[in-house]
């Protein structure tokens, strides 16, 4: 992709409503959640200040921003908000509002019967919709993210732009950004996210040199600490260069040849009489 951001840094929202409900006992207290919407999931106290903490790695590691965005949903809105950042001037989007559940969307917890599918499919989930009818696939929120991604080409060419967005979102960006291909779609959609990650994109060398392209991408996690003090930077850091390879016409035929061929011509030749298939005008001999 041509004049996107020189640095676009994508951050996912601290732990919300959402995520305790699923961590919570059936029944009692998280009965509360099930009337919320997603979007209005709220964070705990606890990750208020996990989120002040990723503002302060962000500020140490990576330093000021050109333009910043955050989902519309209140869990992205209020991360940006404890992040801190001096320079905090946020445009809120739909855009990169976390992949649609169809008719689920609303409940607290649509999940469970597409992982199932997910698990039974492999590769074949990238493409299935969320949730229920008139859910979003990846396929899909990649659309939307390659959406996102023109207008950052178009209004953030060679800045620096921080995003605080989703899980599925960073994943659909990763698939763009990185040029996933089809075989790695199923860990891909396995990826486990941390709350709080931090995935930054960069076309800058340590020599100062600019890439036309994002070639390195750098995760950052930080570190657990039992007292979440707000001044406790610790991280994990990760660096990858991005490589997009060109597959050539041996490797294509490697692709296709890796999923097993169920059916074949002589299968539907083998079934028909030899006077239907002397009448087929599309019918070889062997």
């Amino acid at each position: 992709m041509q004049n996107l951001p020189v640095d676009l840094v994508l951050v996912r929202h601290g732990e919300s409503e959402g995520n305790l409900f699923d961590k919570m006992k059936e029944g009692g207290v998280r009965s509360c959640l099930k009337s919320r919407h997603t979007s209005d999931f709220r964070l705990s106290d606890l990750v208020r200040i996990q989120a002040n903490r990723t503002g302060k790695i962000v500020q140490e590691q990576i330093g000021p921003f050109d333009k910043m965005y955050c989902s519309e949903y209140v869990r992205a809105i209020e991360t940006a908000a404890y992040m801190n950042l001096p320079e905090s001037q946020f445009n809120t989007s739909s855009l990169i509002r976390e992949m649609d559940s169809g008719s689920h969307r609303g409940l607290p917890h649509p999940l469970q019967e597409y992982e199932k599918q997910m698990a039974e499919l492999s590769n074949g989930a990238w493409w299935l919709p969320y949730g229920g009818v008139g859910g979003e696939s990846f396929a899909d929120l990649s659309l939307r993210m390659r959406a996102f991604l023109n207008h950052l080409q178009e209004t953030a060419s060679g800045l620096r732009v921080l995003v605080v967005c989703h899980a599925h979102v960073i994943r659909a960006i990763r698939s763009l950004m990185e040029d996933v291909k089809a075989p790695e779609f199923d860990s891909l959609l396995r990826w486990e996210i941390p709350n709080c990650h931090i995935r930054w994109y960069t076309r800058r060398e340590a020599t100062g040199m600019l890439h036309q392209q994002h070639f390195k991408v750098i995760g950052l996690d930080m570190e657990e600490a039992t007292n979440l003090k707000r001044n406790d930077t610790r991280c994990r850091r990760i660096e990858v260069l991005i490589q997009r390879p060109l597959l050539t016409a041996a490797q294509l035929r490697a692709r296709a040849a890796s999923v097993p061929q169920l059916l074949n011509s002589k299968d539907y030749e083998a079934e028909r009489t030899p006077e239907e298939n002397t009448g087929d005008p599309e019918y070889i001999p062997q």
